[in-house]
């Protein structure tokens, strides 16, 4: 059965992962406003649960913190 490793860094992801026996593949990086997410797995396919055979692939999408650029406000029109 897949662990479920979302929440998890990527390196305790792939570290439990590869512990019950499933390979971390495919590994998809999903921008995130949010830099408590950065380094974290989103989501993951199978989910946790998921009956897989010993050797599996999993795919895991994981948080990559990006700042949100500050507001631009423009210069007044010219007259």
């Amino acid at each position: 059965t897949v662990p479920d490793v979302t929440s998890l860094d990527l390196g305790s992801a792939e570290q439990t992962l590869h512990d019950s026996g499933f390979n971390a593949r495919g590994i998809v990086y999903q921008d995130t406003p949010d830099p408590n997410s950065d380094g974290l797995v989103l989501s993951q396919a199978p989910v946790g649960g998921t009956q897989l055979k010993p050797g599996g692939n999993v795919t895991l999408t994981v948080g990559r913190y990006t700042a949100t650029p500050p507001p631009t406000t423009a210069p007044p029109p010219s007259p």
